[in-house]
């Protein structure tokens, strides 16, 4: 067999032990590609190619699915006669070396790992200069889109799911996996309905020697079902996974995640602002089983279970219309209660407690000061990484690194609003946000981070002006609506928008503009200024349209195009 760094073709996986083609760069921080698909930071979506014929050897069988960094295929595997998932990462993410390395991980730990809930990874290496790696194939769907099909699941259902996926990720921490992104969409259904754990792209391997917290080792997984301590600067132990079980079962449950912002800063505020909404308020399950979601998902990990066997235990207990563990009094609970039948012990208790309490209340809160300060490190670290990518045309991974410096300033932040250093960091990196969306002719874009930007400020938020005196007022535009304005006797010009106020200063000319609401066209408007002139355009139509202002039918944008593109 020809070695790898001779052959860019084919490199397997030999039986005697994975082989990474390259050594695995350091562990970086890196939010899941969900995480990141919201449209207030990304303006646009990566490429999508797919592939036919064969690959590796491997005969293609269309497209399983999609995720922000690989693409996964049926394939036939003439080798083992039978069907597998190929998944191939995406060439737009060639560029980025930390994403080889998430990619080389994932496959040696996955390979590593032996459970039958667990996919099992057959084969990885480079074909064609493409990293991929070849798996068992999970004929059914994923836990997110089995809800998706069938709306929440029986209490009893959820149950038996998540304790089978509890027992598989406990059998993964005991052979030193963390897997850091348990979710819904990374379980998937076998023909028997069989869960399986997939995705160790983000997996920690615990066997190796653990390094100090740094600015480097802060952020992992996917939000809405992420540990509030990973948000934290806390390097996240077996409890982080018990959490994101929880989570998991809250959805199934439910049918929605824990937390259900809409996109990924709310979903973080909301995770630094305090528990979820009690299952109970969505839904009704038993009690004992709500208790066991309550515990799983304790914002402190102390008071979670502490292992995810121990989850799979109280859920086959709740199986068995057992009592569970979750609805035993806590440990204060049962220490108050001893207190009580021996008076003189307490008085001696809260002698030594008044004692202690100072010292770890000072390092508690030396540690959060820390843990801020590094959040603000790093989210400048990925601003500085942004303008290199940008400078050097890499748009998808500059749009990415600007979105990851945004959530770790944010996050640092939401927990010390009043930290002016902290807004003055944040403040800066939406400054060269808007910029780079300026430069890449992104005006909506830039005009939205901009009125984020005045309300983080505190300063009232307006367009820039555009050369000329010409004033439009724009009345009775509701919030989440927007009034966009195209020039049309202009050959390059940029649109301007208008949400949540009401003046802007135009140059003098003709526009169309375009009211929408919740993204559907309202009513299209002629426009015409004139310099020094103060015009008023009123959308509830209660008010006759004054002077230049012409309401248009949808067919007279046809005129209005010919007329523009005409001699």
């Amino acid at each position: 067999m020809s070695q790898p760094v001779q052959d860019p073709g084919r490199v397997p996986w030999e039986a005697s032990g994975p082989w990474d083609p390259v050594p695995l760069p350091p562990e970086q921080p890196l939010l899941d590609s969900n995480a990141l698909e919201f449209e207030e930071l990304f303006s646009e979506e990566p490429p999508e190619e797919t592939l036919s014929g064969n690959f590796a050897g491997l005969e293609l069988r269309g497209v399983l699915g999609r995720g922000g960094m690989a693409t996964v295929y049926r394939a036939f595997d003439p080798a083992r006669e039978e069907e597998v998932a190929l998944k191939l990462i995406d060439r737009f993410m060639l560029e980025e070396e930390r994403f080889w390395g998430r990619f080389w991980r994932e496959a040696r730990l996955a390979a590593s790992l032996r459970h039958p809930r667990i996919v099992s990874v057959y084969d990885y290496g480079v074909h064609q200069s493409r990293p991929y790696l070849t798996m068992s194939l999970c004929e059914g769907p994923a836990l997110d889109t089995l809800v998706e099909q069938e709306g929440p699941l029986q209490a009893r259902r959820a149950a038996t799911l998540v304790r089978e996926v509890a027992l598989a990720v406990h059998a993964a921490h005991e052979q030193g996996v963390l897997h850091r992104d348990l979710k819904p969409s990374n379980i998937a259904l076998d023909v028997d309905e069989g869960p399986h754990v997939l995705d160790f792209g983000l997996a920690k391997d615990l066997r190796m020697r653990q390094e100090s917290l740094t600015a480097k080792d802060e952020l992992w997984g996917t939000p809405a079902y992420m540990a509030p301590e990973q948000l934290r600067a806390a390097a996240p132990d077996r409890r982080a996974d018990v959490y994101a079980l929880g989570a998991t079962l809250y959805f199934l449950l439910s049918g929605r995640a824990p937390y259900d912002h809409g996109h990924t800063l709310g979903v973080i505020h909301q995770l630094l602002e305090g528990p979820p909404p009690p299952l109970e308020q969505h839904v009704a399950v038993p009690r004992d089983l709500a208790r066991i979601v309550s515990k799983a998902m304790a914002r402190e990990r102390i008071d979670r279970y502490p292992t995810a066997a121990a989850l799979a235990a109280d859920l086959k207990r709740f199986l068995a219309n057992a009592p569970v563990e979750a609805t035993l009094p806590g440990i204060v609970t049962r220490a108050w209660r001893r207190l009580r039948r021996r008076p003189a012990l307490g008085v001696a208790l809260a002698a030594a407690l008044t004692a202690c309490v100072a010292l770890p209340l000072l390092l508690s809160a030396a540690a959060t000061r820390l843990a801020r300060k590094q959040l603000a490190a790093q989210a400048q670290e990925r601003a500085a990484a942004a303008s290199e990518h940008a400078r050097a045309a890499r748009h998808f991974a500059a749009e990415r690194a600007y979105s990851e410096a945004t959530l770790l300033a944010l996050g640092a932040l939401r927990d010390a609003p009043h930290d002016e250093r902290l807004r003055a960091a944040l403040v800066e990196i939406k400054q060269a946000r808007i910029r780079y969306a300026e430069q890449r002719g992104h005006w909506a874009l830039a005009n939205e981070l901009r009125l984020d930007l005045g309300r983080l400020s505190g300063e009232t938020p307006r367009l820039p002006a555009t050369s000329g005196d010409a004033l439009l007022l724009v009345e009775d535009l509701a919030p989440g609506e927007r009034l966009e304005l195209y020039r049309t006797d202009a050959e390059v010009a940029p649109p301007l928008e208008a949400r949540a106020f009401e003046e802007l200063r135009l140059a003098p000319g003709r526009y169309l503009a375009v009211h929408q609401r919740k993204g559907e066209v309202v009513e299209r408007y002629l426009v015409t200024v004139e310099a020094g002139g103060r015009h008023v355009l009123s959308l509830d139509g209660s008010v006759a349209a004054p002077a230049g202002v012409v309401p248009l039918p949808a067919s007279a944008l046809f005129a209005l195009a010919e007329a523009r593109a005409g001699p």
